[in-house]
């Protein structure tokens, strides 16, 4: 009896030795990589919000209760998420989030680019109003043509935009495989062409964001195609007051650096100041790969109108 309890004890040990030499590998990264996400959000105050049908991720460094804050709304690109913006959410005070700045990093529904913008500007009339004297907008992308849509319909409500690599042209609407089959593979495929310097991820991690970008595109299947005249090829430009930084990565290869040539012809007609800047080695996602430029934009605006 004793014998055969040992042997039952060798069977399982084995057991669980062979399933943790395979699941540990997994189950390591993602734990090491969420305490330490976990860590730095607590550390430098970055925490979820929700308010009315708006959730996401913020981070002040205003003081409760004062006023005079200048608040940021963050937009990300297709598919994307608040957290691609991480990396400036944790930016450390000495390196570009100084005192007096917030950020509001939104999760993005499912509704048009004009839809969108209008939910974004109804969400900066609620947030903090008695805090947040002046508003900008920080965006990415697709999240790049919201962004736009916001300036169109308050002109004179934003003090500053800096927009990454933006897309809403029709000249841009170039078919994209990551969003018409989602898998790993297209993926990292797409991986490849937004980062200059492009790394593989583990397997899991790309099928679990695979899988999200395939429930979104479900979850949109049926709902009306993105009208025409939303694209900003016939949008006028001439009213809004916003400076507008545009910032293009020289390796980018989502959306190629000549067009930016649409927005500079676009805001050449805006009554605010214009800036452009194509940091070398960095591709379609800046804020993560040369986030340094992304914070000189924003600094050099907080300046400008102090």
């Amino acid at each position: 009896m004793r014998r055969r309890s040992i042997l039952w004890l060798v069977l399982l040990f084995t057991l669980g030795s062979l399933g943790f030499a395979f699941f540990a590998p997994i189950a390591f990264y993602q734990f090491k990589e969420g305490v330490r996400e976990r860590w730095d959000f607590y550390r430098l105050g970055v925490h979820s919000f929700r308010q009315g049908e708006a959730s996401g991720l913020t981070r002040s460094e205003c003081p409760r209760g004062s006023a005079g804050c200048s608040c940021w709304i963050l937009i990300h690109g297709a598919g994307d998420q608040a957290q691609t913006w991480k990396r400036m959410l944790l930016t450390e005070k000495d390196a570009g989030f100084s005192s007096g700045l917030s950020f509001f990093a939104l999760n993005l529904g499912d509704r048009s680019p004009r839809e969108t913008a209008q939910a974004l500007v109804e969400f900066k009339r609620s947030a903090r109003a008695d805090e947040c004297t002046r508003w900008s907008i920080l965006a990415n992308s697709r999240g790049g043509w919201v962004a736009s849509w916001m300036l169109l319909l308050e002109p004179q409500s934003f003090r500053a935009a800096v927009l990454l690599s933006p897309a809403g042209f029709t000249a841009q609407n170039r078919p994209e495989p990551l969003f018409t089959d989602p898998t790993a593979d297209t993926l990292q495929e797409f991986l490849n062409r937004a980062y200059a310097k492009p790394h593989p991820l583990p397997r899991h991690v790309l099928e679990a964001a695979a899988t999200r970008i395939r429930q979104s595109i479900e979850a949109r299947r049926g709902a009306p195609a993105i009208p025409s005249h939303e694209r900003l090829d016939a949008q006028d430009f001439s009213s809004v007051t916003t400076d507008v930084t545009l910032i293009w990565g020289d390796r980018d290869r989502i959306l190629p650096p000549s067009d930016a040539d649409f927005f500079k012809k676009a805001f050449a007609r805006s009554k605010g100041k214009f800036g452009f800047f194509s940091p070398t080695e960095c591709g379609h996602l800046a804020h993560k790969e040369c986030p340094e430029t992304v914070w000189k934009a924003i600094q050099t605006l907080e300046r400008a109108r102090r």
